[in-house]
């Protein structure tokens, strides 16, 4: 902000106001005259960079990204938002684009985990500030698995995500016939015994919970298979938890309920 004394004079239009001045000539007017600069817009993302993590296929990851206008003029921010590869998407784009200094706005991007892979790529924010375009590294790890859920069928089903078994043992019978190291098991209550097939195999839940109700069978049985992992599972009435549950040196994790 300046402030400045400007001389006036009777009977003349003040170019900047437009109206006729009605003193003197000799008479001074101190007057405050604002001038306003435009400054320069700057732009932070933060994270500047993210890894998604690991995920099994079908299942995407989302994380939410925050745009700040650090600088001293107008950011605007022109949409959409690009991804150089499509395995990355914008789910939720910012509601705001016109941000003034020190104001922020965010959106959503997703790894949409389509496919099995290590995809990576930039996300892109072009706006007015002298960087543009913003570029964010974005990455996920993407493994194979085979999904089982209460509403899927055995028959029909092919074990995706969308189109799940019905039941653990035909889940169980896929991954031991092809490279397949992951079930993934939507929440709900499955009445079976589950018999391990292979080494090295992780049990793992979408969300919810998870229970697995053999009844008169054992909860899951390890019998020779090293390296099996068991998350967040929990396991219901039945003769025994685990079997072999000594031997199992490789056994990773659970949590289980035994009556």
């Amino acid at each position: 902000m300046v402030y400045r004394d400007i001389p006036l004079s009777f009977g003349r239009k003040h170019p900047l106001w437009g109206a006729f001045i009605l003193q003197g000539d000799s008479l001074k007017i101190s007057t405050k005259l604002l001038l306003f600069g435009s400054g320069a817009p700057a732009i932070s993302v933060s994270p500047s960079s993210w890894d998604f993590g690991s995920t099994p296929v079908g299942t995407p990851v989302s994380k939410e990204f925050t745009i700040e206008n650090t600088g001293t003029g107008t950011l605007e921010i022109t949409l959409p938002i690009t991804s150089s590869d499509p395995a990355f998407a914008i789910t939720v784009p910012p509601p705001v684009t016109t941000l003034a200094p020190g104001e922020s706005t965010t959106f959503t991007a997703q790894a949409t985990a389509a496919s099995v892979g290590t995809p990576s790529g930039n996300i892109s924010i072009t706006s007015n500030a002298a960087s543009s375009p913003t570029l964010i590294a974005v990455e996920v790890t993407v493994y194979d698995a085979v999904y089982v859920a209460t509403t899927g069928n055995d028959t029909t089903g092919d074990g995706s995500h969308a189109n799940p078994y019905l039941t653990i043992a035909k889940a169980n019978s896929i991954v031991n016939a092809n490279a397949v190291l992951h079930v993934v098991i939507f929440a709900g209550t499955y009445a079976e015994a589950v018999v391990v097939p292979k080494a090295n195999l992780t049990y793992e839940i979408v969300s919810g919970t998870v229970l697995v109700q053999p009844g008169a069978g054992v909860g899951f049985s390890l019998t020779s298979k090293d390296g099996v992992t068991i998350q967040d599972i929990e396991i219901g009435t039945c003769t025994d938890v685990f079997s072999e549950w000594q031997r199992q040196s490789a056994y990773r994790q659970s949590t289980h309920t035994h009556s």
